[in-house]
């Protein structure tokens, strides 16, 4: 009995580590054009990281869909936006956005 349980526990805890972070959680559906590009607009365009000159620009929707693994990445690990950081807020709603399925809305 000890044994499922255990095993259960880390279970549980690695579904919750591979979701979102701690405690985060999605209680609408979010909308990329609302609430998801004005965060990397502000973010990571305009800091000039990428901005379409020397990395490909993420204000264009098919590349920030084709990325969506690797932003979501930099973006839970704190790696991105390398010049600053996103609010607790923000954050969220990147992946939040991620893991609805990075839909075009």
């Amino acid at each position: 009995m000890k044994r499922l349980l255990f095993l259960f526990t880390i279970f549980c805890t690695a579904c919750t580590h591979s979701h979102l972070d701690a405690g985060a959680t999605c209680a609408h559906t979010v909308s990329y054009h609302q609430e998801v590009l004005p965060v990397l607009i502000a973010n990571c365009t305009q800091s000039g990281c990428h901005d379409g000159n020397e990395m490909p620009s993420l204000s264009d929707f098919s590349i920030v869909s084709a990325s969506k693994a690797q932003i979501r990445e930099a973006v839970a690990s704190g790696a991105m936006p390398r010049n600053g950081v996103l609010s607790p807020a923000d954050k969220q709603a990147i992946l939040c956005w991620i893991d609805q399925g990075a839909p075009a809305n």
